[in-house]
């Protein structure tokens, strides 16, 4: 049986989502999905929702204008900070210097 069947998304980017919620969407127990996970894709299921809360964040800042606070508010951060310490430890980077370097336009050189 795949990991995925049972599973709404490949990418649990539903807020809210987190290893209870997700167990509760594959029967079985805690221990099972989490080795099933590492079997699978390599990480834990937290690390895997934590993956795609970043991909999710970072996506949303570099395709549109919407401020971290915007972004923060309905990502399910409750405050901007939140969301700016979440990126930052895991993304290497800070929002804006997120923002900024995908962004910036690149010119060629003719």
């Amino acid at each position: 049986m795949a990991l995925e069947e049972g599973i709404p998304g490949v990418c649990f980017t539903i807020f809210g989502m987190n290893v209870v919620r997700l167990r509760t969407l594959k029967r079985g127990s805690r221990r099972a999905l989490q080795d099933r996970f590492k079997h699978c894709l390599g990480r834990t299921p937290m690390q895997e929702i934590h993956r795609c809360r970043v991909e999710r964040l970072a996506r949303l800042l570099a395709e549109t204008n919407m401020t971290v606070g915007e972004i923060a508010a309905i990502s399910g951060f409750e405050v901007d900070a939140h969301v700016a310490r979440f990126f930052s430890q895991h993304a290497g980077m800070t929002p804006l210097e997120y923002h900024r370097t995908v962004r910036t336009p690149t010119f060629r050189k003719w």
